[in-house]
């Protein structure tokens, strides 16, 4: 770890030649209007479009890392873990949905409420979230709350915009699944072993290109990733 970067932010990428120029000049933004030092790693998950060539005129800005082939998700964000060096850890998808600007407002929380893991929302009036989605996420959030048998459990407990502790991370991570349920997995283990969770809005637009989600698919792997993150 580097005691003077404070923070590493971290794209797990897989086939995402559309929204890679926007969302990489969105991130590099906010890193110059910062004073703190961050870093910025973006973990290409074996893409076989053409996400690296697209990637060439950031290489001096951005580090990246390459997964030969497609190893899922989860293992995309730890294999980033693994190459950072900054205090506090962020990941947010590279799909164009999120603003890399809201990492300060999540990073400025966790300091002030001294939090281990902030949780980006994106279940709110403002969000371009399909409904299907919303429903979803609502569904996993209330079995979450019957397993942990407690009042308070975040809203988004799949959200793939986070910021933490690198502590956090580090204890968390390896003990994750390799695939998308790799968030929902995250939060219900961050509450059982009593890790202090919170959350506060971001921006959440339409994505670039169509989702890698399927409801039918992946629906019963995050249920059973939640499952498996609280006994675990």
């Amino acid at each position: 770890m580097n005691q003077d970067l404070q923070l590493s932010l971290i794209f797990p990428c897989y086939n995402e030649e559309e929204s890679l120029l926007p969302t990489l000049k969105e991130a590099l933004d906010f890193q110059k209007s910062q004073k703190f030092q961050m870093e910025i790693l973006l973990v290409d998950d074996g893409s076989n479009d053409r996400t690296i060539e697209f990637f060439k005129p950031f290489e001096n800005q951005v580090r990246l890392i390459r997964h030969e082939s497609n190893k899922g998700y989860g293992a995309a964000i730890k294999t980033g873990l693994f190459y950072s060096q900054g205090q506090h850890i962020a990941f947010l998808d590279f799909d164009g949905t999120c603003d890399a600007a809201d990492c300060s407002h999540l990073l400025s929380h966790l300091k002030v409420t001294d939090s281990d893991l902030v949780l980006g929302n994106r279940l709110h009036y403002q969000s371009e979230m399909p409904k299907t989605r919303r429903i979803g996420n609502h569904l996993y959030r209330h079995l979450l709350r019957l397993l942990a048998d407690r009042e308070v459990v975040p809203d988004d407990i799949c959200s793939g915009f986070r910021v933490l502790k690198r502590s956090c991370a580090e204890e968390l991570f390896m003990n994750l699944p390799d695939d998308l349920s790799f968030t929902p997995a995250m939060t219900a283990m961050a509450l059982k072993r009593g890790f202090k969770v919170s959350e506060i809005p971001i921006t959440y637009r339409e994505r670039f290109g169509s989702s890698k989600i399927s409801l039918l698919k992946d629906g019963p792997k995050f249920a059973y990733s939640i499952f498996k993150g609280h006994f675990s």
